[in-house]
């Protein structure tokens, strides 16, 4: 089955063109990559001044077989005409439309995929064209152009599970000079011409903003750790705040669903479900919930009760047990299975729950499922135990900081000696503010201080988070408007670019809570604050 892209077809795509993809998809190889409606920018020469001008350019389908090449397939549905070297469409009513030279537009296709193709690799590989009329067939008597054979020609007898398949190797062989397309050189064309890939995230100040491109890049070095342990289907993955879990999490479900792999991904916050569910926005292989979302949701399917009690009493005995059992009865019911199942923050889980999620794998074996745990045992912060259903031998270690600046990175590592190390390539960032403050009035005219040279800064609001040991009504602060404030148990897993701490008190010892601001300082990237009401401080944080 070969693999569409992009994946959903769009409404606007025109039938013909949907009848050769879902053949593609339904009789080719696994590994062969079809790129639909294809557009491009070409640079050409104007006259009379020989100046650079854009052409645009479109391919119907851009076949990619790893290792080969590729060829540039122009569909054309309804019936077809040629006379006097010109081209016509036939409408269902018999109507002729005068068309482009559909080979001709092929050609140009790939002439300038080709092109761009050298420059990203010196290897050879294979590049044609053909064009298909998937609702006509071409008897052999039927003299076609001289830049239209036949080898370069598929029709509705070709788009079958005996023939497609043979014929596109047939045409890839027609087009063969020579090739020498290793894995490197078919990851390049992929990655740098037909599929490339980037995020752009908006930032605080120009100095931020080359602060967090060079994290960033820092961070693709995590995913390093996917490639080395890529065999290994059962795996515990320890690290550090900051150490890029959560991304190693969202990349391996991408590399899974890329393997038609069935995806769930399950934390036990619910914000953070909502943040790695972004990044897969209409994915139908990709499931992202918490694991009491995840037991509301399987209920209501197999048409159990789930009736969350009123009584704050019963509260937490129901989601510590009722609510994981009966997602074992409900997934057992309307029998729900995946084939991969990722835990994010997994220090947050009961033991007994593991029980219940590893039910919902298509079997237990480590080598028919995947099962990947990420955890940080020093954000611990509601005391569970690890006693995780995979083998201890299968535990993996990151240990670099590729979050915080260096400056957030030292400090984490001068008051946390468990923190992550600081990445010697990490740019250098603001340096850690502690602010003191006698009372509540006194707190918020420190904190009305640091927003406004923020804002002086040019520091957009959306990129401040305010983090408390309490929630709103029992803090000491009046939040500014437009900015983000919340309990620091709720921002687990997160980030922001400004992250500001706030009633830190040797009176309310809760909030001196060492994995509390542990957690809650390690959320930072490029700028963190404290403010901590004068007097005595723990050890930790002298």
């Amino acid at each position: 089955m070969a693999k569409i892209i992009p994946e959903n077809i769009d409404l606007s795509t025109v039938s013909s063109e949907k009848t050769f993809l879902r053949a593609l998809e339904r009789f080719t190889p696994d590994n062969w990559i079809a790129y639909h409606n294809f557009n491009f920018l070409d640079l050409e020469d104007g006259n009379p001044k020989r100046s650079k001008t854009l052409k645009q350019g479109e391919a119907d389908v851009v076949l990619f077989i790893p290792n080969q090449g590729f060829i540039v397939i122009e569909v054309k549905g309804g019936g077809i005409e040629y006379s006097n070297n010109n081209w016509f469409s036939i409408d269902r009513y018999n109507d002729s439309h005068s068309i482009k030279n559909p080979f001709e537009q092929a050609r140009k296709a790939q002439h300038f995929i080709a092109k761009t193709c050298n420059k990203v690799t010196s290897e050879k590989f294979v590049n044609g064209y053909a064009v298909c009329f998937p609702d006509l067939t071409i008897q052999p008597e039927v003299t076609l152009p001289v830049d239209a054979p036949a080898q370069v020609v598929m029709t509705k007898q070709t788009l079958t599970i005996d023939k497609l398949e043979k014929n596109i190797l047939t045409l890839f062989q027609c087009w063969k000079r020579s090739t020498s397309l290793s894995n490197q050189g078919s990851k390049l064309i992929q990655q740098k011409v037909l599929q490339p890939a980037f995020r752009l995230i908006p930032q605080l100040s120009l100095q931020h903003e080359q602060d967090k491109q060079k994290l960033l890049q820092l961070t693709q070095q995590q995913y390093q750790i996917l490639d080395l342990i890529q065999n290994h289907q059962h795996a515990i993955i320890e690290g550090g705040a900051g150490t890029g879990k959560t991304l190693l999490v969202v990349e391996k479900a991408r590399r899974l669903a890329a393997e038609n792999k069935k995806i769930l991904i399950l934390t036990f916050n619910l914000r953070l479900a909502r943040v790695i569910k972004e990044s897969f926005f209409n994915h139908h292989l990709v499931e992202v919930r918490t694991i009491h979302k995840l037991s509301e949701k399987l209920c209501k399917k197999a048409g159990i009760p789930y009736d969350v009690p009123d009584n704050e009493e019963e509260l937490g005995n129901f989601y510590n047990h009722t609510s994981v059992e009966l997602l074992s009865e409900a997934a057992e019911k309307a029998d729900i299975k995946f084939d991969a199942i990722l835990v994010d923050e997994a220090q947050d889980f009961e033991d007994h729950w593991w029980l219940a999620i590893t039910d919902l794998l298509v079997s237990e074996s480590p080598t028919e499922s995947w099962l990947y745990i990420f955890y940080d045992q020093n954000q611990n912060i509601f005391h569970r135990h690890f006693k995780f259903p995979i083998d201890e031998k299968n535990v993996y270690r990151l240990t670099s900081n590729c979050r915080n600046t260096s400056q957030i990175a030292k400090w984490l590592n001068e008051h946390f000696s468990y923190s992550a190390k600081a990445n010697s390539m990490a740019p250098d960032g603001d340096a850690v503010e502690i602010v003191r403050w006698k009372n509540n009035s006194d707190q918020n005219d420190k904190l009305k201080e640091i927003i406004n040279a923020l804002k002086n800064r040019n520091v957009d609001l959306d990129d401040v988070v305010i983090l408390s040991a309490f929630k709103s009504e029992n803090s000491g602060i009046t939040v500014p408007d437009g900015i983000e404030f919340t309990t620091i148990p709720k921002y687990k897993g997160l980030e922001k670019s400004v992250v500001i701490v706030v009633d830190i008190q040797a009176d309310k010892k809760f909030s001196l809570r060492e994995d509390f601001i542990y957690t809650a300082a390690s959320r930072a990237v490029s700028k963190l604050v404290l403010l901590i009401k004068k007097g005595d401080l723990p050890e930790y944080l002298n």
